[in-house]
């Protein structure tokens, strides 16, 4: 951390002069990755104690640095979005109030997703980043902060021509198609961005679809800065009126608003419109009479957006609420009973613990059914074939070739000895008498199955044919009867269970697990058997 300051202010140099580049180096996919690491860093970073994490103002030090860094590479897009915007009207004065997807440079559409994106993080998480932090210390390039340059940007999004934007629904209508953004495809399912409010819009099908996205990222940050920053409970943008003039401002406390003269106009709230002093022979009174024409008109204009606000803000609150619900369960879904009675070893135990295969086998206690694709695998690797998972020794280890052969071929002279209580048995659950076929034909289903798919499904077979393992209510698979499935809602399934499957593979664990099959390291087994 000591050098944490020094390292951000220098990335933050460079991602200024990369923005600075005209054509933009970067394409829009690149932005929202490195959005998305900034998301990442600040959820990641934030308090572990569940009381304070959703406590407005309350910040680890990590998170406050990385919530410092990403408002402050967010502030240098919005510099450089708005320096974009600016010289487009000066080249075209008249071209704002209509202004088109053609008409604003490459280099702003290839930003545009990435203001888009961020605001909506922020929108659905101003817990996190509301109260703002200082970013006094982290300063880059001309003076303003990511407040200042938001009530900017806002501004001049006022001037924009929003016929298009409003011709837009929400509902699926004859003549309209959905506007899908790329942006959200590329973030969809993204944990930061859970709560972001993913309501459809629809627009007509004679406009253009680069032109209803165009015009949809607009609105989505007009929004963002006109309704939802304007009606937070302590406000960071507002609106002031001057002769008829609407501009947003940022009344963010910071050190630099603090040096700042003071604004000769004051802020406007919901119901009440203040003015300018001037003296008497300045025509204060048709100043005042020309304010209160427009008091009727802004007041009807704020409350519209009020309505906007409040439906969003019971949206995202109604989905936070079930996201909730569904992460604080924790119901059991399945009890699982264990009798062992058929073990199922993998190749590997084979190779490894012989020694205690025979102590299972001489204990008389338990049957070892043995797969017929790891009778296959032993006698490759008694032929010095390759091992049937992946070893930390290099494949041209010839010692430990000659090892794994040697292990494979006591095991098949083992295996011979035809005991009692070891049988060998086929993906079908079908039992051999002998050890003498090793292939076994596949059918057209299992003929694209991996080795640990054929082991896995040999064991849920033998545990399908058992018929011991059928419980009331549930299939021997555990499924549940088609006949009694409604006297099982919302209870928790109840399996038996005397096959245990006998593998290290990490991946084959996973994959019985989830068929809620039983499985053991061999060791393990051994000692909870107390035939260790």
């Amino acid at each position: 951390m000591e050098t944490f300051q020094e390292a951000a202010l220098q990335m933050l140099k460079e991602f200024r002069a990369l923005l600075q580049h005209s054509p933009m180096p970067l394409n829009c996919n690149r932005f929202l990755q490195l959005l998305a690491l900034n998301m990442f860093a600040i959820d990641s970073t934030q308090l572990k104690d569940p009381q304070l994490k959703f406590s407005s103002g309350y910040r680890s030090e990590l998170q406050e640095r990385a919530l410092i860094i990403s408002l402050q590479m967010f502030n240098l897009i919005l510099e450089r979005s708005i320096s974009l915007l600016n010289e487009h009207s000066k080249l075209f004065p008249d071209s704002l109030e209509k202004l088109t997807m053609n008409s604003v440079s490459q280099d702003f559409h290839m930003l545009l997703p990435a203001l888009k994106i961020w605001c909506d993080w922020m929108l659905c998480h101003s817990i996190v980043w509301n109260p703002p932090p200082s970013t006094q210390d982290y300063k880059i390039g001309p003076a303003g902060d990511v407040w200042t340059r938001l009530a900017s940007i806002m501004n001049i999004l006022e001037k924009f021509d929003k016929s298009i934007a409003t011709s837009f629904v929400s509902e699926p209508r004859e003549g309209y198609e959905l506007i899908r953004l790329p942006e959200d495809a590329v973030l969809c399912g993204f944990t930061p961005l859970m709560y972001n409010d993913h309501s459809p819009t629809y627009a007509p099908q004679d406009i253009e679809p680069e032109i209803a996205q165009f015009a949809l990222r607009l609105s989505k940050v007009h929004f963002f800065g006109t309704v939802f920053l304007y009606g937070l409970e302590e406000p960071v943008i507002k609106l002031e009126i001057y002769n008829g003039v609407r501009e947003y401002i940022s009344v963010v406390s910071t050190s630099a608003n603090k040096d700042s003269p003071p604004s000769p106009v004051e802020l406007i709230d919901d119901d009440d419109l203040l003015v300018e002093s001037f003296s008497e022979d300045e025509g204060v009174e048709d100043d005042i009479s020309s304010s209160h024409e427009n008091t009727s008109a802004e007041i009807q204009y704020l409350l519209n957006r009020k309505v906007e606000l409040e439906k969003r803000q019971r949206t995202q609150e109604l989905h936070r609420q079930r996201v909730q619900k569904i992460l604080q369960q924790s119901v059991v879904s399945v009890h699982i009973e264990i009798r062992p009675k058929i073990l199922v070893p993998d190749t590997n135990c084979f190779i490894d613990y012989i020694a205690k295969i025979k102590t299972i086998v001489d204990a008389h206690v338990y049957t070892l059914m043995v797969p017929l694709v790891v009778l296959n695998e032993l006698e490759g690797l008694a032929r010095g074939g390759k091992g049937p998972a992946p070893s930390t020794r290099p494949t041209t280890d010839s010692q430990h070739v000659l090892k794994v052969a040697e292990s494979a071929k006591r095991a098949l002279d083992y295996l011979g000895n035809r005991h009692n209580n070891i049988k060998c048995v086929t993906t079908k659950g079908t039992t051999l008498a002998t050890f003498t076929f090793t292939v076994e034909e596949d059918s057209p289903s299992d003929s694209s199955l991996r080795n640990d798919d054929k082991i896995l499904a040999t064991c849920l077979m033998l545990c399908k044919n058992n018929k011991d393992q059928i419980m009331e209510g549930t299939d021997a698979d555990g499924s549940i009867h088609s006949a009694d499935r409604k006297d099982f809602v919302g209870e928790p399934r109840k399996l038996f269970r005397e096959v245990v499957l006998l593998t290290e593979d990490r991946n084959l664990r996973v994959k019985a697990l989830a068929r809620d099959l039983p499985v053991r390291e061999l060791p393990d087994f051994l000692q909870w058997a107390g035939l260790g």
